[in-house]
Formats: structure tokens, sequence, C-alpha cells
């Protein structure tokens, strides 16, 4: 299969960007996710993360942002995959987002590209959190590993590409 083109259709910024990942077992993992999909391993692992940005400046190309609509808080649940194609991808489980309009969007398989960002080693203060079980997934079990970025620019969103999901609906959409 040939690679999607990215052409852009949404820009954006992430800002404040928190990502707290779990070790996981990857068959745990794999068996929520749809066929096709493999599950990528860094370290030896499979790897759950949960993000918590402020996403800001949300805009088509070549217009401003829209006040309301373009900034609010996200969260999702996320774990690394490889496509049928061997393109490595991210698989959201949930998101939540102060804006209805981005949890819809977020289901659709979209290409990603923004400039490089050092995340930093982070510390944990505190987290009471359900959307893993909520997605079906184990509780998360052991430390999790935490870094932080003050964000990016410039991120863009690609056309959507529809990713077919057999598995029965789990709740809402975020």
């Amino acid at each position: 299969m040939a690679p999607v083109p990215c052409v852009p259709v949404i820009r954006q910024s992430w800002r404040e960007v928190t990502f707290v990942n779990w070790r996981y077992d990857r068959s745990a993992i794999q068996a929520l996710t749809p066929p096709g999909l493999v599950i990528d391993e860094f370290d030896g692992s499979a790897w759950l993360t949960l993000v918590a940005l402020r996403l800001t400046g949300a805009r088509l190309p070549g217009m401003p942002p829209v006040p309301f609509l373009s900034s609010f808080a996200s969260t999702n649940v996320r774990t690394y995959v490889r496509g049928p194609d061997g393109v490595p991808g991210i698989w959201l489980f949930s998101v939540d987002a102060g804006r209805l309009w981005i949890t819809a969007v977020a289901r659709l398989r979209h290409r990603f590209s923004h400039e490089p960002w050092p995340p930093r080693t982070a510390s944990l203060v505190s987290l009471t959190e359900t959307l893993t079980t909520a997605a079906g997934l184990p509780a998360p079990a052991g430390d999790p590993n935490v870094r932080y970025s003050d964000g990016v620019t410039g991120a863009t969103m690609s056309l959507p590409h529809l990713v077919k999901d057999e598995r029965p609906a789990r709740g809402s959409l975020g």
C-alpha cells in the first residue's frame, strides 16, 4: 500500500504537554486494537500513554483561529502501533477534550507532522485516573515513566483516513 500523502487541513499548537507512560503486556493492548495494526514496542515493551495537553490556535490553513473553538484542554489514552504498511502511528483508546468537535475528528485516522520537541523528565506528584480501565484495559501497574514538554507550534493534521474498527462499541466518544 502506498503511503498516504500528508495534506494539512488543520494547524494547531500543543502546549504544556504531559506524557504518563506505563509498560504494558503487548497481548493485552493488541486485543483491543483493530486487525491490521501491530503494537510497536520500545525498550522491549508495549507502552500505554496518558497524554494531557492544552491545544491552542486550531485553525484551517490560511485562516485565523476561531476564539471559542480553537483553544481547550485535551486528554487522550494511546498506544503506539504500526499499520499494515509498516508506518508507525498511534491508536487512541480515548479522547477527552473541552470541545466536542475534536473528539469526533480524533476518531479518524490522520497523519500528523510537527517540529521536533524534546520532552524532559518529570515527576508525578499525584494521579487518579480511570480512563485506562474505561477503555477496557487493565489498570496500569508499576511506576510510570513521566515526560513533560512546553509544547510545539505548527503541528498539522492531514486529511482523515478511516480505520475500520470492528470491535463492539465501548461507552462514549471520549
